[in-house]
């Protein structure tokens, strides 16, 4: 398997999905293929696989749902797009996985029902 990406066919590949309307086969699969090389990168930097594996797929869902954001007539290079992409995607996650953490530190879940607030317990 090849792991390097030539930025003609993933900008081929976008073009014609865009055209098509959906993402095809190909170029799920380059896209796929960058994430994993960008994410390489990163991953040494996090300890909990789960949130490494959670800000993986935020950064992969970032960029196989705005892939339709890329202007062809703009850019002649459309790698430095989807690694940006890629990159706010992680970001966003890791503040969306560190807020949880932060204020669901324990998780435990309260069900507060409306009824005990809205009654008034008589000891008499």
């Amino acid at each position: 398997m090849n792991i390097y990406l030539k930025d003609s066919e993933l900008l081929y590949n976008i073009i014609i999905s865009k055209g098509k309307g959906y993402l095809t086969k190909d170029a799920q699969n380059n896209i796929i293929k960058l994430c994993d090389n960008i994410f390489n990168v990163f991953k040494y930097r996090y300890n909990n696989s789960d949130d490494i594996y959670d800000m993986y797929t935020g950064g992969l869902e970032q960029v196989l749902t705005n892939y339709k954001k890329f202007n062809e007539k703009k850019y002649d290079k459309c790698i430095p797009f989807f690694t940006e992409v890629f990159k706010r995607g992680v970001t966003s996650s890791f503040h969306y996985i560190k807020m949880w953490k932060k204020y669901n530190y324990n998780d435990d879940y309260k069900i507060v029902y409306y009824e005990s607030f809205l009654t008034k317990k008589n000891d008499n």
